[in-house]
């Protein structure tokens, strides 16, 4: 005779089509399961990823919000695997194809990872780009939470640069896979950006290579600018680029 939890996973490999309620009652299960009966929680974790996938990132119709709440759990349990190769591909041709249906899903997605993100953040921050130059307000937003949050996940100094540079690239309008900036508000943007790597926990940002971020990008945008509101933003994440040069090794 099945127990209880044995039933639920029962019913939910049962469901050929399930909807966005059982994302909750999955996280539930593995709640209850995180520490015991580890073979159930395997088979209930692979069911919610699998579900988390489909339901949330790959969807055509922009989740409410209270779906993403109860993803938690099987956001936490998801490993690197799992992320390459079930979640990622998703989430990478959402962000592509109609990145304002699940753009608010990435920074909760993000924050919620064990593991590092170096080895595609470089790919991630040109699918993120596009939407925190968007000139739609809760497009921007999320997007810049979304690279706040990247940021806290990558631990190669060598990848930070070099989304830094390309971040730069675009608002310098050097980028031509960018559209051409038109407002203030996405230069912010993407100042804002800018600054958020400046705070990544990774210790392997070489001091050479912030003084040339702030030689190459920083001091000729601030001597060119002429708006002042624009000026402040750039002299505050400067600050915060700067304040590393104390606090980072030599690489």
């Amino acid at each position: 005779v099945p127990t209880l939890v044995e039933s639920w996973v029962n019913l939910l490999n049962s469901i050929s089509e399930p909807d966005l309620a059982h994302l909750g009652l999955i996280s539930a299960l593995l709640y209850c399961l995180k520490t015991k009966e580890t073979t159930l929680y395997e088979q209930i974790k692979t069911i919610g990823i699998d579900s988390y996938a489909k339901l949330i990132l790959g969807t055509r119709t922009k989740p409410y919000e209270t779906a993403l709440k109860p993803c938690n759990e099987i956001l936490s349990a998801m490993d690197l695997e799992s992320f390459k190769t079930k979640v990622y591909p998703v989430l990478n041709r959402s962000l592509l194809r109609n990145p304002e249906v699940i753009i608010e899903a990435v920074p909760p997605l993000l924050s919620s990872l064990s593991f590092d993100l170096s080895y595609t953040a470089n790919e991630l921050s040109k699918q993120l780009a596009p939407p925190l130059i968007s000139k739609t307000e809760s497009l921007e937003a999320s997007a810049l939470a979304s690279f706040r949050t990247l940021a806290k996940q990558i631990s190669n100094g060598e990848t930070i640069i070099s989304i830094v540079q390309y971040l730069f690239n675009i608002f310098n309008g050097t980028e031509s896979s960018v559209n051409k900036l038109s407002v203030i508000s996405q230069r912010e943007n993407l100042l804002s950006a800018i600054g958020a790597f400046s705070r990544s926990p990774s210790t392997s940002i070489s001091q050479d290579d912030i003084l040339k971020i702030l030689d190459k990008y920083f001091y000729p945008m601030i001597q060119q600018e002429v708006h002042e509101g624009l000026i402040c933003h750039m002299l505050q994440q400067m600050a915060s680029w700067c304040s590393r040069l104390t606090n980072t090794n030599q690489a």
